[in-house]
């Protein structure tokens, strides 16, 4: 169970290997939770947003490029959404080795 803040707290996925992606879940420079071992970005998203469900909100980066702010329920239920814009930003901004 979290705990509720006024603020928006920050939910960073990333991808951690081939097919295996993690979250972390930070309000300021405190660590609230986090957790690794989802097979898709959406499927990280989707536990993220339950268990913050408590929190104001989550503004949603991934590969550190952010991809909105969502209202944990509204997360819950656009999850599929959000992760393919998530990785569509992520594409748009690689650097390619640049």
């Amino acid at each position: 169970m979290t705990t509720a803040f006024r603020e928006v707290s920050e939910l960073r996925v990333s991808q951690l290997d081939k097919h295996l992606y993690g979250y972390e879940v930070t309000h300021g420079h405190t660590v609230l939770f986090g957790d690794e071992g989802f097979a898709g970005v959406a499927e990280a998203l989707l536990d993220a947003a339950g268990e913050g469900k408590d929190l104001l909100g989550l503004q949603v980066s991934y590969q550190g490029i952010v991809a909105g702010t969502y209202l944990p329920g509204e997360l819950m239920q656009a999850s599929e959404g959000v992760a393919d814009l998530c990785i569509a930003n992520s594409a748009k901004f690689a650097f390619n080795g640049v």
